[in-house]
């Protein structure tokens, strides 16, 4: 039998440390590091982790982007001040793991596909892949089905995704997204329209 193991988001816990330290020393980064890994692990009763960060100058997702650049709407934002030694921390003290051309995303949807990793973060675009996943802003954990997976990937490619940049189909919210894809009576006319 499998033992439970999450796939950390290393890019947002390093992202959320960093902004809470802008005013202190970098070391100050550290304490919060380890006591968020200790506290979900006790929280959630899992003890494995893999860590997780993005490769961000590096990624295949800016050079098909054709639309508008990806990630574009965050052009020019200043990022927190310590958010490169959380990484660096999270990679020396827990073996964070990273790989040219893909974000930390990337790495998560394999571990979980391949290994049965639980997802643990805030990440609505994990929601695209079947398996469990722990919230750790709320605490809670939901298990995604194939049909839902499959659901959430494809409302994201009509709603497009404001977050990273990607327009969506023109009117096509979410609810429109999935009556397009849920009514046989309407596919192939939906299809058709759009």
């Amino acid at each position: 039998m499998t033992q439970d193991r999450f796939a950390l988001d290393g890019d947002i816990r390093a992202f959320r440390i960093s902004s809470v330290c802008e005013a202190e020393m970098a070391q100050a980064c550290d304490d919060l590091i380890d006591n968020f890994i200790q506290r979900v692990m006790f929280e959630s009763g899992v003890n494995l982790m893999d860590t997780y960060l993005s490769c961000p100058d590096d990624n295949f997702r800016k050079y098909i982007s054709t639309t508008l650049p990806y990630k574009g709407n965050r052009e020019g934002l200043r990022k927190p001040r310590h958010l490169r030694y959380c990484g660096d921390y999270l990679r020396k003290k827990y073996g964070a793991i990273s790989l040219p051309g893909y974000e930390a995303d990337d790495l998560i949807a394999s571990d979980m596909v391949q290994n049965g990793a639980i997802h643990l973060g805030v990440d609505k675009d994990l929601l695209q892949i079947a398996g469990r996943h722990y919230n750790l802003a709320k605490g809670d954990w939901t298990t995604v089905t194939n049909d839902e997976a499959i659901l959430n990937l494809y409302r994201q490619v009509l709603t497009g995704d404001t977050a990273d940049n990607i327009p969506g189909l023109p009117k096509v919210g979410p609810k429109t997204a999935e009556k397009i894809i849920t009514d046989p009576a309407t596919a192939e006319q939906d299809a058709k329209d759009y």
